[in-house]
């Protein structure tokens, strides 16, 4: 399995935090597309935050 720096771990982390705010922001510019594209993207995200927790737990400082 690759090891990733710190810093990638964080870029990583800031990226999915990020996303997950556009989407929060879209859903609340437009509640009418809370339809299964939006709950799958939420999903997906959730889930790329867990692996994100798990791994990090890992990462060491280089």
């Amino acid at each position: 399995m690759k090891e990733y720096k710190r810093e990638e771990v964080d870029k990583i982390k800031e990226d999915i935090f990020f996303l997950k705010q556009q989407m929060y922001e879209l859903i609340q510019e437009k509640p009418s597309m809370l339809d299964n594209e939006l709950i799958q993207i939420s999903e997906e995200l959730d889930i790329l935050i867990n692996i994100y927790y798990f791994f990090s737990k890992d990462t060491i400082e280089k």
